[in-house]
């Protein structure tokens, strides 16, 4: 490992703030001691925005690697050091699928509201929005959980991806019952 850290050295070194190494907080100590900033996906996905640097390499899984693109600066470039880093959660919910799922719902009436996890493809990220929906993580779960809930309204559901497992650990909170129908996942 020394080998790759010698070289890993050299190359922030050679190019100084034009580079910024992210990693989330579960890689390896020895990927972690290279990175300018660590943290969770939305932390990493929060800092984005004060990063000036031209290259971003992303150390952590594809779907936060894709955010990580879409909410970089124009002219910047991110770097994933393995892009078959995946999530098996990211997916579980192919967006064409959840797409054909939604209009299957709407076509009956209902509001439905989607809400997706964060540990989602960015394609199904953009299907989420399109249907007017949002995106959590398992800090806001339980408010954004909430909100869907009431922008759906008394008639309407909740869709939740790539499963209804994590947002019924938030329902009982909010006396929502998944079995009533009232969430479809």
């Amino acid at each position: 490992m020394s080998r790759f850290s010698d070289a890993i050295t050299a190359i922030k070194q050679g190019l100084g703030d034009r580079l910024c190494i992210m990693g989330h907080h579960y890689q390896h100590d020895d990927v972690v001691r290279h990175c300018d900033v660590t943290g969770d996906s939305l932390e990493l996905a929060r800092r984005i925005e004060g990063i000036d640097a031209e290259h971003i390499v992303f150390c952590g899984v594809y779907f936060m690697g894709e955010s990580a693109a879409l909410l970089a600066k124009p002219g910047q470039s991110v770097h994933m050091p393995a892009w078959d880093a995946n999530c098996m959660m990211s997916l579980m919910t192919p967006a064409g699928l959840a797409r054909t799922v939604l209009l299957q719902l709407q076509a009956t009436g209902r509001k439905i509201v989607p809400l997706a996890y964060v540990n989602t493809t960015l394609a199904l990220k953009a299907v989420v929005g399109e249907f007017g929906g949002a995106v959590c993580t398992s800090a806001n779960a339980r408010t954004m959980l909430a909100w869907a809930l009431e922008e759906a309204g008394p008639d309407g559901a909740c869709f939740s991806c790539p499963t209804s497992t994590w947002a019924a650990t938030r329902a009982c909170s909010l006396a929502w019952a998944p079995m009533t129908g009232t969430c479809c996942a």
